[in-house]
This record gives C-alpha cells, sequence and structure tokens, in this order.
C-alpha cells in the first residue's frame, strides 16, 4: 500500500497529546528535580520533533517509533532523576506511531528503534563529560554530625537520600577526630537563591547535624570552610 500524503489528523492528536504531556511534566521536573532541569527541557524538546515531520508521514511515524523507544529507555537510565515521568508522552508517541495503517513504520523499524535507543543512550553514557585537565571545583555544604553511629540509623540515612530531591548532586562522609563525621553535599555552581536555601533547612532539620556552612569543594583538597555550630 503506497504512502498517503500527509500525516493524519489523528495520528497528529496523538503527537500534540504527547508534547502537552511531556510540557507538563516538565513543569512540575522544574520544581521538584532542579538540579537537572536542562534534562527535562531537553527531552522535552526532543518529543516537538514529530511535528515538524507533517509533511512526511513515513519519517513522521518513522521517529515517533524511535522516540517513543528511547523515552522508555531513558526512563530506565535516568529514573533517579526523574525521567520515567516522561513514560506518558513514550505511550502517545507510540500510539501516535501506530494511528494510521498506511503510515505505519513497519515491523522491522518497530523491532529495531528500543536496540537502536538503548544503544545511543549507552553510548552517550559512556563517553567522558569532562576532561582530565577540567577543573574539579564544586561547591557543598558541610555539616558535622555528633556521631559516626548516625550512618547505622535507617532515619538518618532515608533523610539523607532524600537531599537529591532537593538538588544534591552528590552526598558523601568525611570520619573526623572523637568520633565525629562530616556530611558533604555538593551542589551545582549555579545553585543559590530560595532553592539552595531549601536544601540548608533539609540539612539543618537531619537528626544529629550540630553544625552547617557552605563552601567550597575540591576532590583532592576537600573541604575549603570549617563548620561552625548552629
Amino acid at each position: 500500500m503506497s504512502e498517503v500524503q500527509k500525516v493524519s489528523a489523528r495520528q497528529t492528536g496523538w503527537a500534540v497529546a504527547a508534547v502537552v504531556v511531556a510540557a507538563a511534566v516538565t513543569v512540575g521536573g522544574l520544581i521538584m528535580f532542579f538540579a537537572v532541569a536542562e534534562l527535562f527541557v531537553f527531552t522535552a524538546l526532543a518529543v516537538t520533533i514529530p511535528l515538524q515531520l507533517r509533511k512526511h508521514p513515513k519519517a513522521f511515524a518513522r521517529t515517533c517509533i524511535f522516540l517513543s523507544s528511547g523515552l522508555l529507555v531513558w526512563g530506565v537510565f535516568g529514573l533517579l532523576v526523574g525521567m520515567f515521568l516522561f513514560l506518558p508522552a513514550a505511550v502517545l508517541l507510540l500510539f501516535a506511531a501506530l494511528a494510521d495503517a498506511d503510515n505505519r513504520p513497519g515491523g522491522w523499524w518497530v523491532a529495531a528503534s528500543p536496540i537502536a535507543a538503548a544503544l545511543a543512550l549507552a553510548l552517550a553514557f559512556a563517553v567522558p563529560s569532562h576532561s582530565g585537565n577540567e577543573q574539579t571545583f564544586k561547591y557543598a555544604f558541610y555539616a558535622n554530625l555528633d556521631s559516626v553511629s548516625r550512618l547505622h540509623d535507617p532515619l538518618f540515612n532515608k533523610r539523607k537520600e532524600r537531599l537529591k530531591e532537593f538538588g544534591a548532586t552528590n552526598v558523601s562522609f568525611t570520619e573526623k577526630e572523637e568520633g565525629r563525621l562530616m556530611l558533604t553535599v555538593q551542589v551545582p555552581e549555579e545553585f543559590h537563591g530560595q532553592v539552595r536555601h531549601k536544601l540548608e533547612w533539609e540539612i539543618m532539620d537531619i537528626s544529629g547535624v550540630v553544625a552547617l556552612c557552605y563552601g567550597t569543594y575540591d576532590a583532592s583538597q576537600q573541604a575549603t570552610c570549617e563548620p561552625e555550630r548552629i
């Protein structure tokens, strides 16, 4: 059966619905996962690509199926940073690809797309994000804890893991003298304003934190500021 000359209204409707869902997810992601906001924006922009191909029905359908597969794989790769929230958009793009029998991408394309998407993301994660000469300088909160025994407290560990939901990029510990512990909470360089204060309040609210400060961090030198008592 020959290809029809334009994307059907049904296909366009499903694609538009996917864009609307992706936009809503991005708005929520900017609030809940501010530290990785750019991932939400770029992912949502990718969902709009099929709508640029409405004059090329086969390309539209194939792009929809590839992006649908990519979002499913991306949801697994980016589970901890909220990329799973795009899964409804992935389903809608799948519907858009298959809605019109005359413009379906073909069985081989449907079978190959998940494999290609997984390989593309695996290669993207395998490529180093920075060179060896790039500076490791970052910013961080430093909190003194009253005892190393806090590491065995389930409630403490649960609260500690939640810090990434407030924008922390990494959480680590350094054992200090007299059985004390320093909690290092790294944040992005552009981390500031109310978002930074929310994370600060969350750290201070953790049981066992007796001192807190905000300063610079270097992987080779550790803390460059010594926390003072709260």
